[in-house]
Order: C-alpha cells, then structure tokens, then sequence
C-alpha cells in the first residue's frame, strides 16, 4: 500500500500493519467526500419522498406497510415503506425520525459501499444489498404483527443492517471477520443498548404527549425493534455471502468510525 494512502479504520482489535499511514478523517467530511456519492441516491430518496408526505402526495394509508395492507393487496408497501418517515401527526417527530436516519445511514453507508467498488462498479450491488437488508427487516416486523394494521415506516432497518455489515468488514486484512467473534458481541451489545435509547428518546416525548392530550398512556411505543432485528441479523449474515469486490487501493474513505 502507498505511503499517504487513507484507509478505514473499524476497530481496535490488533495492531496497524506495517507500512500503513492513516489519517483520521471526521464522519462528516466522510458523508460529503464526492468518492462516495452512490450512497446519497438512498438520502436523496428518502428526501423526495419525505417532502411528498408532507405535500400529502405519498399518504400513509397507502405506502405504509402492515400486514393489513398486504391483505388488502398493497403488495409494494414492503418496499416503499423502508423510504417513508414520520407518524404523519407530528411535525416534531417525523422530521427527527428522517433526520437521525439519514445522519447514520450516511456515517456508515460508505464503508460498505467501499467494498462493492466505487462509483458505478458499486452501486448496483450496494443497493441490491441495501434493499435485502430493508426488506428483512419488514419480513420480521410482519411476523411479529401477522394479524395487526399497525403501520412500519422507516429506513432504520437497513441502517441497523449497513451497521451490521461496517463491525464485520476487516479493513486491512481484505476480509469479512468470521460471524462469531468478539466484533459479533460488540455488534450485538450496540443493538441492545441503541434500541433502549431511541425507546426512551421517542417513546418519553410520545407517552408525555398522550398525556397532555388526555390520553391514557400507552406502552405501546411506536418503535419498531422487530424491524431494527431484521435488517441488523441480515446485514450481518449477508455481507459475509455478497462479499463485494474489496477495497479499491485508490479509494479509501479514510475515517475512524466513531466508537459508542
């Protein structure tokens, strides 16, 4: 590898190799490095759609998946589902739902991206990729809700999936980590302990609104973990089977994911 080369930095579990000089680049010059530009296809349609439910031209009703819409015959909401955000009720709400999406998908989203190639070599397989790690997230927040029309909007299963993905992604050794590993645990801890602060974050200001609306307070929180499970187990499994191409030795992002 050239001297100067920048290289992703995921974890800390062994010693740089020698010869590799790396720099430290923050995850926001990461989401606007122009090398990176095949992720923002995924924000850009998010944005569209996003200003098209506030327009009211994207209604719930019909985009959003549950498995009473599947037995309705609205067979495209498993997928248009995973670009929607927002309950539709509160502003507050919905633009910080779409907002902290779109900040993680974009301080993850190019490490995988990395290993499916750059630019247009990549961008086939990143969002085949994308959208598997979407769509399972769907299928197992429908197992858990067979019988229920409570509506699933959200990106926040493929990006629990691309997260996934970045803990198994061995940068130095060109390599998917094996499944069971200490990353595995980290990645697993991260999951539970990140689904605890969104409840509590979504779910605090959500039950103090039923309550100053005279409501009776629900536990029902409208976060859906079944989502957050199916697209993390899938990115897991599947970055290991899809692989990629590798990372190009003239295109490293150069970042140091922040560790939580």
């Amino acid at each position: 590898m050239d001297e100067g080369t920048a290289v992703p930095v995921t974890h800390r579990l062994r010693p740089m190799p020698t010869g590799v000089v790396t720099r430290r680049v923050s995850v926001f010059s990461l989401m606007f490095d122009p090398r990176n530009w095949p992720v923002w296809i995924v924000v850009l349609t998010c944005a569209a759609v996003f200003a098209g439910q506030q327009r009211g031209l994207v209604p719930l009703d019909t985009y959003a998946f549950s498995a009473q819409a599947l037995k309705d015959g609205r067979w495209w909401t498993p997928l248009t589902s995973i670009f929607m955000h927002g309950d539709g009720v509160n502003p507050f709400i919905s633009y910080a739902h779409i907002g902290m999406n779109m900040w993680a998908y974009l301080s993850l989203a190019p490490l995988v991206a990395a290993r499916f190639g750059k630019g247009w070599r990549g961008l086939v397989p990143f969002h085949i990729f994308y959208l598997l790690i979407g769509l399972a997230g769907v299928a197992v927040f429908w197992a858990f809700h067979r019988d229920s029309g409570v509506p699933l909007v959200g990106a926040s299963g493929a990006i629990y999936g691309v997260y996934a993905a970045v803990m198994r992604l061995d940068i130095f050794a060109d390599r998917v980590a094996p499944v069971f590993s200490r990353r595995t645990l980290e990645a697993v801890w991260f999951f539970i302990w990140s689904n605890a602060v969104v409840i509590v974050l979504f779910g605090g200001p959500y039950l103090l609104l039923q309550v100053l609306s005279g409501q009776a307070p629900s536990l029902d929180v409208p976060i859906a973990w079944e989502a957050h499970l199916g697209g993390f187990v899938a990115g897991f499994v599947l970055i290991g089977l899809m692989k990629g191409q590798g990372w190009d030795r003239d295109w490293k992002a150069g970042v140091e994911v922040i560790r939580f």
